[in-house]
């Protein structure tokens, strides 16, 4: 009896510490801004941010670049920053299939948004993707024109303030 406990324990103790070596997914963070301009056109920024892999663990962190599209990041379609939901993440290895995850992700998160929201109720088109290494940024417009209840519930941004300074 005593030779089957200082058996079980340590072979418990080894698969939990093998256990615990697994990677976890990658944290994903999202930014969804929405703008309603004058004419009832309704526009919406959604940037997924995905967090990178650790190094030294044997896999190698996706290579940079702008996955063939425009660089930098996007952000509201007039101009706050972007950002970066949650969920599982593409798994890292070659820099293509890392993007293509990263684009799978950010489509179905955007989906989702919004479905959830309400936003556009009868689709979208995008304007623009933009991507750069670990975040993806979609632009695009509804197909349909807001409502007062849209203007409501989607209020735009408070415009800037900017200030002048005297310079002597």
């Amino acid at each position: 009896m005593i030779y089957l406990r200082l058996f079980v324990l340590p072979l418990s103790l080894m698969l939990f510490a093998c256990a615990s070596n697994e990677p976890k997914p990658p944290k994903t963070s999202e930014i969804f801004y929405t703008l309603t301009k004058p004419d009832g056109t309704k526009q919406f920024s959604y940037t997924l941010t995905m967090e990178q892999p650790e190094r030294g663990r044997g896999d190698k962190p996706p290579r940079g670049g702008n996955g063939g599209m425009r660089g930098g990041m996007g952000g509201h379609p007039d101009g706050p920053p972007p950002g970066g939901g949650h969920g599982r993440g593409p798994k890292p290895g070659d820099s293509e299939d890392w993007m293509d995850g990263l684009k799978h992700l950010t489509e179905e998160g955007l989906l989702a948004k919004l479905e959830d929201t309400g936003f556009c109720r009868n689709g979208y088109r995008q304007l623009e993707t933009q991507s750069r290494r670990g975040a993806m940024n979609i632009l695009g417009e509804c197909y349909d024109k807001a409502t007062a209840e849209d203007r409501t519930k989607f209020p735009n941004p408070a415009p800037k303030k900017i200030v002048e300074e005297k310079l002597d």
